[in-house]
């Protein structure tokens, strides 16, 4: 995904052929020989994990089903021209057999869940569930599901703003301004004067 926004950004042709699709297309290769399928045809992404939070009976961990997602949207987007057929094969074969991110609705409201199924214990502090929102964004502002990804992130578990937590740009990428501005300000204020990159 952070290949794509630097291809999207710089327009570097040599950057796509050489760097960024044949990495996409490893990867992906590795998700279509590694997993089996349902009888929908639709991957079953087990065993894994969701992160570094859930740990066992995980299946469909939304990082990959919305890594998944997010990717092959953009890849299958790219002017046919500018890539070999047999990539845009598995791309397409890959894009239909990749999971839905898993929404749970509960009433009038939706959210999504941090895998299709997994055992509740959590063993870290992240909210692999945000993952659909940053760094896929699969909802945000201009896009479908933007009460979804905002019902989400008021239902995460952890509320973090030390560290490498994301909880910022996800309040960005939602809408929610007031948020994602005491987020950074908090980060701003937040810096060890000994550190050589004060703003982490």
């Amino acid at each position: 995904m952070l290949m794509q926004d630097y291809y999207d950004h710089t327009q570097d042709r040599r950057f796509l052929r050489d760097e960024l699709l044949p990495l996409a297309t490893d990867v992906l290769r590795y998700y279509d020989t590694r997993f089996a399928r349902d009888q929908a045809g639709k991957l079953v992404i087990s065993p894994t994990q969701a992160v570094e939070t859930y740990w066992h009976g995980v299946t469909n961990d939304t990082p990959s089903v919305a890594g998944l997602n997010a990717v092959l949207d953009r890849l299958l987007a790219l002017p046919k021209g500018q890539v070999r057929a047999r990539d845009r094969q598995l791309w397409a074969k890959l894009k239909a057999a990749a999971p839905p991110v898993p929404v749970r609705r509960e009433g009038d409201r939706s959210f999504v869940l941090p895998a299709e199924r997994f055992d509740p214990k959590r063993s870290n502090v992240e909210n692999p569930e945000l993952y659909a929102v940053w760094p896929f964004r699969l909802f945000g502002i201009s896009r479908p599901g933007l009460a979804t990804g905002i019902e989400t992130f008021e239902r995460r578990i952890e509320k973090g703003m030390k560290g490498w937590a994301y909880d910022g740009q996800c309040a960005a990428i939602l809408g929610l301004t007031d948020e994602a501005r005491r987020q950074i300000l908090f980060k701003v204020g937040n810096s060890n004067p000994n550190h050589r990159f004060p703003a982490m």
